[in-house]
């Protein structure tokens, strides 16, 4: 049974549905959508579901996994992180590493998981990228 959302959830999901497809990053919309994404909001969990090779929302993802002051927002940031597609993962190495170092083991184990997906894709073309600028 489909999640029935009241106007200001469509609202509000509509508009981060826009930014993100659209390259803008909206990272207030993101960290909201992650939170209730962390308590299985359906529509949440298929926002992330669907955007899963957005650069722009992997990008906004890495930045709250590090910054966020949330523990909800920043968890569940790790864990969508590991489940994009390695190759986007690879560029972004050095950022996984310092979010893998996170105090909370919550936060932590995910990005250990997203280093081991791409750590099959060969530790030379991980080093060789440019890394991202989180």
């Amino acid at each position: 049974m489909a999640e029935a959302m009241n106007d200001h959830e469509r609202w509000f999901v509509s508009k981060a549905i826009r930014s993100i497809d659209s390259g803008h990053a909206d990272v207030y919309g993101v960290r909201e959508l992650l939170i209730r994404s962390c308590h299985s909001s359906a529509f949440a969990e298929r926002f992330f579901e669907e955007r899963l090779e957005s650069e722009t929302l992997l990008n906004i993802l890495l930045q709250i996994a590090i910054e966020e002051y949330s523990g909800d927002a920043q968890m569940t940031a790790s864990y969508w992180i590991s489940q994009f597609p390695p190759n986007m993962l690879v560029p972004h190495t050095t950022t996984l590493a310092k979010i893998s170092e996170n105090g909370w083991e919550s936060v932590a184990f995910h990005a250990r998981r997203a280093l081991e997906a791409i750590a099959p894709q060969g530790q030379d073309d991980a080093h060789s990228a440019a890394d991202d600028n989180v």
